[in-house]
């Protein structure tokens, strides 16, 4: 057991570091996934960049789609940065000592990591170079592999919630009902109207058979790209549930081992640790943000088709309308392999993981604590 005694031995350096080497096999597991499914993938950005509106879009539409790319844009800037500074903290020390023994000045060999289980010092001669060498590619194909399927991900959920959005819009424009004494100017649907009518002087005056085929043509068109986002949904559960899986767990337990190297081993001035518990905190909290949008994005759906003004309508288009309300209300999500829903109510359960696991270690293994 004396490898939670942090203040007496480095043993438990030697696990923390190698668990934060194993990262590498979840990071190759997910890149595998990428390029076993690349039909899949390929598929999935041609009909997302097919989907994409064409032109001069409207300012609805260009309220929707500016936050959300500038949102995006801020996200991943902030990831990507995170873990380019965090693997600079790991990489860069090795190097800084080889020029300062360059320059004469009397500085010991030191390793980004250490191997606890190696038969012989990793610290001589042609052993240390060509360890520092595997490790600091190893740490770079690691962050690589982690970084980009993180990001895929997010781009691709972000685009897939951007559709449904779209999609919600569309809806709303679907029935022109006329301003009168029930509806009013000044009620969304009634705003909405307003701008049909300015876009389209004929809509008050179409005949009530000729307004029901466009309609249901139109609605034929809304149910056929909802299916197809909720297909998009199902393509990315399929591919990443797993690996979310996998990554939250281990994730858990990361950021426990962190925050109690933290509070015990490092060095107020030091910030290795501290920011990759940040890195660490940001990654879980990118992918949970991200998939909880796409759950309220698809149960949009159904609230905009309530308020589309059915009930200006034929009876055929009402039963359409009912039925798509129907399929609507079950709303699509990414799950950790169905134990759970990727969203930030995720995220706060895996940070009180992570402290009962932080409080249970520091309380029963710190020799301080009688």
């Amino acid at each position: 057991m004396s490898i939670f005694y942090f203040g007496k031995s480095t043993d438990a350096a030697y696990l923390f570091l190698d668990m934060i080497l194993i990262i590498f096999i979840p990071g190759m597991f997910r890149s595998y996934k990428m390029v076993s499914s690349r039909d899949i993938y390929d598929n999935l950005i041609c009909e997302l960049r097919g989907m994409w509106p064409q032109g001069r879009v409207s300012e609805e539409e260009h309220a929707t789609l500016a936050p959300t790319l500038t949102r995006l844009h801020n996200v991943i800037n902030g990831y990507f940065w995170c873990n380019v500074f965090l693997t600079v903290s790991f990489i860069a020390p090795p190097y800084i000592d080889i020029i300062k023994r360059a320059i004469g000045l009397p500085n010991p060999r030191i390793l980004p990591f250490t191997y606890g289980l190696l038969p012989f010092d990793q610290l001589q001669p042609v052993y240390f170079e060509i360890i520092l060498t595997l490790q600091t590619w190893q740490t770079l194909l690691t962050v690589f592999f982690i970084v980009c399927g993180d990001i895929f991900f997010c781009v691709l959920l972000s685009h897939i919630t951007a559709q449904f959005d779209l999609l919600c819009i569309r809806i709303t424009r679907l029935i022109f009902v006329p301003i009168d004494g029930q509806l009013i100017a000044e009620y969304p649907l009634g705003r909405t109207s307003v701008k049909l009518l300015q876009t389209n002087q004929d809509l008050a005056s179409l005949e009530s058979t000729l307004q029901e085929e466009i309609i249901l043509r139109e609605l034929k068109e809304i149910a056929e790209r909802h299916d197809t986002l909720i297909r998009f949904s199902n393509y990315l559960e399929r591919l990443y549930s797993f690996p979310l899986l996998v990554n939250f767990i281990y994730s858990s337990i990361i950021i426990c081992f962190c925050a109690i190297f933290i509070v015990m081993i490092e060095n107020i001035t030091e910030f290795k640790y501290k920011l990759f518990l940040i890195t660490s905190l940001s990654q879980i909290w990118v992918l949970c943000y991200y998939g909880e949008t796409l759950p309220k994005s698809s149960r949009n759906v159904s609230t905009a088709l309530y308020n589309c003004g059915w009930y200006n309508s034929s009876v055929k288009v009402r039963r359409s309308i009912h039925i798509m309300i129907t399929r609507a209300q079950k709303f699509v999500y990414i799950s950790t392999y169905g134990f759970s829903i990727i969203c930030l109510e995720n995220y706060t359960k895996i940070i009180k993981t992570a402290w009962s696991y932080f409080t249970i270690l520091l309380n029963a293994y710190n020799p301080d604590i009688e």
